[in-house]
């Protein structure tokens, strides 16, 4: 069964949780301005993602997490387009990435491209059940629940910070440096590089 909707009419959080409930496997494709997205489900569970916008890429993780360089990216692109093979794959078979890294990586990269879809307020979207991509790819089956908990909670946090800061144009400005004397104990452990993952 195909259903499609706009999520003026259908919150993305319930249509998550449709799918989720249903069990369904297939493609949620959604249509956004100016970049549309695909949510790939097996048996309920959220498989991957993908994004038109190129800040959710997986290349733009791997540069900016500093695991690739530019250059080195381009070259397995083009690796890639040679030969057929994911970029994930090729970072494990030329001994880039371990496999558990490439997970976590892959992980984020699909929150994070599911997590801003609780921010847009209208879109088209259309559940194709049953349908895959024709490229293989190892599912990360995660479960829908703590993603739908944690998308609503960076809402309410993004809707907090509109209240301040009503304009996302505005740029800031640095008015002082930082004391970190002055810095308690929950801003000190604040992580600012993802250093563990092995490279």
């Amino acid at each position: 069964m195909s259903i499609s909707g706009n999520l003026r009419t259908m919150p993305f959080a319930d249509l998550l949780q449709w799918v989720s409930q249903s069990r369904k496997t297939g493609t949620l494709s959604v249509e956004g301005d100016p970049y549309n997205k695909k949510i790939y489900f097996r048996d309920g569970l959220v498989a991957a993602a993908s994004s038109e916008n190129p800040r959710e890429f997986l290349g733009y993780y791997l540069v900016g997490w500093g695991i690739l360089g530019e250059n080195e990216l381009q070259e397995l692109l083009d690796m890639q387009d040679q030969y057929g093979t994911l970029l994930g794959e090729l970072l494990v078979i030329i001994g880039r990435l371990q496999r558990e890294d490439l997970q976590h990586v892959l992980q984020v990269k699909t929150e994070e491209t599911i997590y801003e879809l609780f921010l847009w307020d209208e879109g088209d979207f259309r559940f194709l059940e049953n349908i895959l991509p024709a490229k293989k790819f190892q599912p990360l089956n995660l479960p829908v629940e703590m993603i739908i908990m944690e998308g609503v909670r960076r809402k309410d946090e993004w809707l907090r910070c509109r209240e301040v800061i009503p304009d996302e144009n505005w740029i800031p400005r640095v008015v002082h440096a930082v004391d970190v004397g002055e810095l308690g104990e929950i801003e000190l452990n604040i992580p600012v590089s993802y250093t563990h993952l092995r490279a």
